[in-house]
């Protein structure tokens, strides 16, 4: 008899990944480490709520890191984990279907 699975692993990508926000901020940090003022420069028309919310969520799943460093002010700097490394390396194949797709003239709308 086969074993039922009751969860699909795909779902637990994708509610890491989901969100407006929370790939373009990937893709801000494949470019090195950076912070929150120049992640909140790079998504126009975002809150700081909700940047903070999506960068608070990847660090939870592990997928950026947040160092901050012992100044005053504070400094705060966001950079990809390895597994955040592992994902963007799993979704590259997607990204580079998307630039395809976009280069298309006949796209479904």
């Amino acid at each position: 008899m086969q074993k039922k699975i009751t969860y699909c692993p795909l779902d637990t990508a994708v509610n890491i990944i989901s969100g407006k926000w929370k790939l373009f901020i990937l893709v801000r940090l494949l470019e090195g480490p950076l912070r929150y003022g120049r992640i909140k420069a790079s998504c126009t028309n975002i809150s700081e709520k909700v940047l903070t919310n999506q960068l608070r969520s990847l660090e939870d799943s592990g997928i950026i890191i947040r160092k901050v460093y012992p100044e005053i002010p504070p400094k705060v700097e966001y950079s990809i984990s390895e597994l955040g490394m592992e994902l963007m390396n799993a979704l590259k194949p997607l990204y580079e279907w998307g630039v395809k797709f976009e280069g298309t003239t006949d796209n479904i709308n």
